[in-house]
């Protein structure tokens, strides 16, 4: 019942927005940016429609070549596979992930991967010659996925000889992009 009343609201919010004529989304970009937006967020909604579940479950906004990921899914690896969609829309500058999970089938597993997430988060904050806005971190079961757009060769090295240290990473998978990239959307 519940998550049938998250879809009439995301439902609601998604004909406000359309009613508005995305102008509140776009104001920051003024209409120059706003194509671009839009065919970030086309992009990126035919990549979720492709996985028919996906494209109920996640909302996507895009302001300025950022993207705002919300929403609810029944898995950890289905949340990691929209952040990485984000990225490798070409035009993202910038990917917020705010999907939850909705199975905490293992709530121990599910807190250490959180914890491992946000122990990362701070490293990369703490450094100087790395600018956390370029990536986005994941955990799960220890393993580490970093995705992004990292500034350099030698920032995405750093960052990932900063992950290496933190206890619990088991193994990092890359999914960043190269700002020179573009790469379609996998699906």
């Amino acid at each position: 019942m519940m998550r049938i009343l998250c879809y009439i609201i995301a439902a609601g919010f998604a004909l406000s927005l359309a009613a508005c004529d995305g102008n509140m989304l776009h104001s920051a970009t003024g209409a120059s940016g706003t194509g671009t937006d839009e065919a970030i967020k086309s992009s990126i909604s035919s990549a979720f429609a492709a996985k028919s579940d996906m494209f109920s479950q996640v909302a996507v906004d895009v302001n300025g070549g950022r993207v705002l990921l919300s929403g609810a899914v029944d898995e950890p690896e289905t949340r990691i596979w929209a952040v990485e969609i984000g990225w490798k829309t070409p035009g993202v500058k910038g990917v917020i992930d705010e999907i939850e999970i909705q199975d905490m089938s293992s709530l121990k597993d599910f807190a250490k991967d959180v914890v491992i997430a946000a122990q990362v988060r701070a490293a990369l904050f703490h450094d100087k010659d790395i600018n956390p806005a370029n990536y986005t971190v994941d955990a799960m079961n220890g393993t580490l996925y970093l995705m992004g757009a990292p500034a350099s060769k030698d920032e995405l090295e750093r960052a990932e000889k900063i992950i290496e240290k933190v206890q619990g990473v088991n193994k990092i998978l890359d999914r960043t992009v190269t700002k020179s990239t573009t790469k379609s959307p996998v699906s």
